[in-house]
């Protein structure tokens, strides 16, 4: 676990710029406050170099869905898939969260609903992926542009401070770190 201790509880918010009206579902976005239509979190695995880790992630999301071309889904009911690409078109201007890992080399996308739209998703869920010791791992949240679909239906976790109180009216990412084991 200590070798992943950056990814564990890591947290990305993308919050709306305030002020922010409390929007309808018609109208649900938000503009970026300046600097954050891009985040990423840059971590450095630990363990060793010449071994590779299964990580088992809990994922949590409140976010916007997005629509990811190619590469796998291992199962369909959640928004994930390994590798591929922002399909073409107006998907580019959607919200992206996912995670690249330098070795084994690999894009993970985490709210991949095949879809665009001016929907929230509250997403819980857990994945496991492999991990070289030593290797570069990102978290990101990537916007083509400068909007985001605002938390309109003002989703929550119950266990998230300070996201158990009140909603954002943004979007966010938590990471949890379940269990590393050697492959």
């Amino acid at each position: 676990m200590s070798f992943a201790s950056e990814l564990d509880g890591l947290f990305i918010d993308a919050p709306c710029q305030e002020p922010t009206p409390t929007p309808l579902p018609d109208e649900a976005t938000c503009d970026h406050p300046a600097g954050t239509q891009r985040i990423e979190a840059p971590t450095v695995f630990g363990g060793e170099s010449s071994k590779t880790y299964l990580v088992t992630l809990r994922v949590r999301g409140i976010w916007e869905p997005t629509f990811i071309a190619g590469g796998e889904a291992p199962d369909p009911e959640l928004p994930f898939k390994i590798g591929g690409d922002v399909a073409e078109g107006n998907a580019i201007d959607y919200q992206q969260y996912f995670i690249t890992v330098s070795n084994p080399a690999e894009t993970y996308w985490l709210n991949d609903y095949q879809y665009t739209a001016h929907d929230i998703h509250k997403a819980d869920y857990e994945i496991t992926i492999p991990v070289a010791g030593g290797a570069d791992v990102t978290v990101v949240m990537n916007d083509g542009n400068e909007r985001e679909i605002s938390n309109y239906p003002e989703e929550i976790f119950d266990d998230m401070p300070p996201y158990d109180q009140a909603p954002t009216k943004g979007q966010l990412l938590q990471l949890e770190v379940v269990s590393v084991t050697e492959q």
